[in-house]
């Protein structure tokens, strides 16, 4: 999990999305929230990121644009199955979603969850988390929480006997994951 002020979440998400390869993402949201509006500010916050790095210079795998799309009830049937299509066949890298995706959605080559927004409790943070590393796949959990939330990071480890540990964003984009460490 990496811990940032409430008010630099979509910035913090911005950030692990642009420093890392971003390929097969799925990204939890509270049902309160557009998952529309997040998807468009954070599509364009990180692609503004990767043209910086690209003026920067370096690799270029790492300042590819990134296509970012929803899937919520707010999202009309037809939409919401174009956008489940294309983050299947890889044209989109990144799905933001709410609780609409916890279960039922099977996307073998799913390569890393973020929460943004933690659920509610640990079931759901288990169904939400266990879409990425499946079928002996590795697979990355990041949680990206408030101060105010660490007790639920402590909750869910203790309800799910799972140990969590802390990651700063610079960490996420140069350590190499295993699946032992997908929490």
């Amino acid at each position: 999990y990496v811990v940032c002020d409430r008010k630099k979440k979509l910035s913090a998400l911005c950030s692990v999305l642009c420093r890392s390869n971003a390929a097969s993402t799925i990204v939890f949201v509270h049902e309160s929230r557009s998952v529309e509006d997040i998807s468009k500010v954070v599509e364009d916050g990180v692609n503004r990121m990767k043209e910086k790095k690209k003026l920067e210079g370096g690799n270029e795998e790492n300042w590819r644009a990134l296509k970012i799309v929803g899937l919520s009830e707010e999202i009309s049937g037809s939409e919401r199955k174009r956008n489940l299509e294309m983050f299947r066949d890889g044209s989109v890298q990144v799905l933001v979603t709410n609780e609409l995706a916890t279960r039922g959605l099977d996307i073998p080559e799913l390569s890393r969850v973020i929460h943004l927004d933690l659920p509610k409790d640990s079931e759901s943070y288990l169904h939400r988390s266990g879409r990425a590393g499946r079928l002996n796949r590795a697979g990355i959990v990041i949680s990206i929480c408030d101060p105010k939330e660490l007790f639920v990071i402590d909750r869910f480890s203790n309800s799910l006997k799972v140990q969590f540990n802390q990651a700063s964003m610079k960490s996420l984009s140069q350590k190499s994951y295993t699946k032992a460490e997908t929490h």
